[in-house]
């Protein structure tokens, strides 16, 4: 009942996969010389113009691959809303994710930090919960392996996503890391460590979906949208790695 009661306050979930962090520039906006390994974390602020929440994060290695994450709730009101009966409710939320990509590379129109290309592929997803260990999956897909591109701007702060039939997603960057060694998945404090913190965090939310009390985006490190054994495999695979 505990479980229950303390589930689905919009704010109390934004609060479980957008964590709060001030903006930390790398570097002053200067990447190292011979950076390669990008590793950013930010909130999506805005989707086709109108104020929106969310979640981003891009992990890449410059001219090689990337891989661009977003989960967008449009058109969300900051009021609270009303608590959904216990054991019935629907949460929904817009997945973006980068496919294959094709250009990855620092200021490459000359006015971006990091420009990424490729084909990106956009989903509706609505999970519907009968109770809390029980729920319908059903995707809608609303653009598949479309033509788009990332532009992170203003020294490392700024984000949009341009994707082909898809409306604009723009948002803030909060935390950045450019370096010139591999950056790992897994430090989620982000205290330039993977430790054990990092595990219980994950293992607290073990068996979690989104939308349940305990899920967060962040933790989700394979984005299948349920954290699992092979969540704590690869936090587990990455215990001790610094950057």
């Amino acid at each position: 009942m505990k479980k229950k009661l303390a589930l689905f306050a919009i704010p109390l979930i934004l609060t479980m996969f957008l964590p709060v962090m001030a903006f930390t520039p790398p570097n002053e906006g200067i990447p190292p010389e011979g950076a390669s390994w990008i590793m950013l974390k930010g909130e999506v602020t805005s989707y086709g113009g109108v104020p929106a929440m969310g979640w981003f994060r891009t992990y890449a290695l410059i001219g090689e691959w990337a891989q661009v994450y977003a989960i967008v709730l449009p058109g969300l009101s900051f009021e609270p809303p009303t608590a959904p009966e216990i054991g019935n409710f629907t949460y929904s939320f817009i997945y973006v994710r980068l496919e294959n990509s094709s250009i990855i590379a620092l200021n490459y129109t000359g006015s971006d930090d990091l420009y990424v290309s490729g084909l990106w592929s956009v989903y509706n997803m609505t999970f519907a919960y009968q109770t809390y260990e029980n729920f319908t999956l059903t995707i809608e897909t609303i653009a598949s392996n479309a033509t788009g591109e990332l532009l992170v701007t203003n020294t490392w702060s700024a984000f949009t996503i341009n994707i082909e039939g898809v409306s604009t997603i723009s948002g803030i960057v909060s935390h950045a890391i450019i370096g010139t060694v591999e950056i790992p998945h897994c430090d989620v404090d982000n205290n330039r460590v993977v430790d054990v913190f990092d595990l219980i965090r994950t293992a607290k939310a073990y068996g979690t979906t989104p939308g349940l009390e305990c899920y967060n985006f962040e933790l989700d490190f394979n984005f299948d949208f349920v954290i699992d054994i092979y969540d704590l495999l690869q936090i587990s695979m990455e215990l001790g790695k610094e950057y």
